[in-house]
């Protein structure tokens, strides 16, 4: 009975002994199994720490670039500008502002996985507000040069209406030619709507290209169609020019300033104007500004219009006005020439000169 329960205890410890290594296998299995999750799971963790390492210095680098090329454009735009400005006659000339730019510093390239991602950002950080400040000079001096602009604008009209005023000879012919015109083509037919207004918009180009340096008509320049907003063209010097939209009315009604089509919105922006008042003898030039389109600008949904009392402010401000010669010629032809002057039947016309073109046919 002895010997039977030494061999039974025996059994059992080696029971035991083999259920021990068994633990300690499986633990140690165990170990292995979580140590290689572990190692795995730090693998994706530093993957993934680095792929989105990269992605932010992409994205920085990428916004970096985009500032720096937008910064270098507006730089080269305004450079441009400012190039175009210089003294006519005895205007003042405008003082450049070289707008200096900011280089980026090589963060890319200075980073390694070494340095902390919170060193990255502020590195980052550090660049932005240098961005920031750059940016802040850069739209004070648009704002200095839109001021500029808009001094030079001015007495660039201020020039033209003191050098129509010293052309006495060529605005008389213009003013006979506009009243030819209105004998020839009255604008009451319908016919003559469009046809005296492009009429007097030739004469007015035609003779500013007698007196200033250059004056293009850029219908002319389109090989389909004609220029939208701008009729003409002047050429002060080889870097300064002006375009003007030009207008005619005999009556002392609304003007349209653009006939809409199939655009229903237009900017009609900063627009410099030329436009005769024939009632009034007059030509008014200025440039279309937000307070002018909102207090005497009229939309109907098929043209915009500029009110009447636009022109009543204007002659509040004779800078802008330029008044016809009423010298002896003028006297003269007024009493004398257009009372024999005869109305033209355009499609008669038209029709007569289309037939002596074809009779060699």
């Amino acid at each position: 009975m002895r010997k039977y329960k030494i061999i039974k205890t025996a059994l059992n410890l080696t029971k035991c002994e083999n259920m021990n290594n068994k633990l300690l296998k499986d633990d140690a299995n165990m170990n292995k199994q979580i140590l290689k999750e572990t190692e795995k799971i730090a693998k994706l963790l530093l993957k993934e720490t680095e792929k989105i390492k990269k992605q932010l210095f992409k994205e920085s680098e990428k916004d970096n670039k985009k500032i720096i090329k937008e910064t270098i454009k507006l730089k080269i735009k305004l450079l441009k500008e400012h190039k175009h400005i210089s003294p006519i006659n005895n205007m003042k000339s405008i003082n450049q502002k070289k707008i200096s730019v900011i280089s980026p510093p090589q963060i890319i390239n200075t980073l390694h996985t070494g340095v902390s991602v919170e060193t990255q950002y502020n590195k980052i950080n550090n660049y932005t507000e240098l961005q920031k400040n750059n940016i802040l000079k850069i739209q004070s001096n648009i704002r200095g040069y839109l001021q500029r602009k808009k001094y030079l604008n001015n007495n660039i009209i201020n020039y033209i209406i003191k050098t129509l005023n010293n052309n006495e000879p060529a605005m008389t012919n213009l003013w006979i030619q506009i009243i030819t015109i209105l004998k020839k083509y009255p604008p009451q037919k319908n016919e003559n709507k469009f046809i005296y207004g492009k009429l007097i918009e030739n004469s007015i180009i035609q003779t500013l290209n007698k007196i200033f340096p250059k004056c293009i008509d850029l219908d002319k320049l389109c090989d389909i169609g004609s220029e939208y907003k701008n009729d003409c063209m002047i050429e002060f010097t080889s870097k300064i020019n002006i375009k003007f939209s030009i207008k005619a009315s005999k009556s002392t009604g609304m003007i349209t300033i653009i006939n809409k089509r199939h655009i229903q919105k237009h900017d009609i922006g900063k627009i410099n104007f030329i436009i005769c008042k024939i009632s009034e003898r007059k030509l008014y030039i200025f440039q279309n500004t937000k307070s002018i389109e909102d207090t005497y600008s009229k939309d109907d949904g098929a043209a915009m219009y500029y009110k009447n009392s636009l022109f009543s402010f204007l002659n509040k401000q004779s800078k802008n006005v330029y008044n016809f010669p009423n010298n002896t010629k003028i006297k003269d032809f007024e009493n004398n020439i257009i009372p024999i002057i005869k109305e033209v039947n355009i499609y008669d016309t038209l029709y007569i000169s289309l037939c002596d073109e074809l009779s060699n046919y």
